[in-house]
């Protein structure tokens, strides 16, 4: 069985989104409380800097300070905790493919169209079409692949 964790790579990727991102609000507020004429803009600014940060951040943090699996290649399926509490059996996907957009790879699972999902978190009831994101996972997307191929082969689509 492989599993596969957010990766330390993504989450500092993360952190460093949220920094610029809580740069930017503390700017937004500090022009707008220059251009209103108050006096404590800078108190301001830096309140809004570390609220914006904490806010963008804590997600990111909360997701890799738990260390869970989110996804795991199984001899009875493929688990994503993302998508579902329970797993995907083998028997219950069609195809699997794998996509690129850009740098990033995502895996389309496509489902046989009687396949009906009852616990999944997002995709209640039939679905025949999931995709999984695998850029923000520790594992490479070429040891997920290999990892999925063992049990079910995996289709490549061109870059388009």
């Amino acid at each position: 069985m492989h599993q596969f964790r957010y990766s330390r790579a993504s989450f500092i990727n993360a952190l460093m989104t949220s920094l610029g991102l809580a740069a930017l609000g503390g700017l937004v507020v500090y022009l707008f409380f220059r251009l209103g004429g108050f006096s404590y803009a800078g108190i301001a600014t830096w309140t809004a800097g570390v609220l914006f940060f904490v806010f963008f951040s804590f997600r990111a943090l909360w997701l890799f300070m738990q260390n869970e699996v989110v996804l795991a290649v199984r001899p009875d399926g493929l688990y994503d905790a993302r998508l579902s509490p329970s797993h995907f059996s083998w028997e219950d996907l069609w195809e699997i493919n794998l996509t690129r957009l850009e740098s990033d790879y995502r895996l389309e699972l496509r489902l046989w169209p009687k396949t009906v999902i009852s616990t999944s978190k997002k995709h209640a009831g039939r679905v025949e079409d999931i995709e999984i994101e695998t850029s923000s996972l520790d594992g490479g997307i070429e040891e997920i692949v290999a990892a999925i191929q063992k049990y079910k082969p995996v289709t490549i689509k061109p870059v388009l």
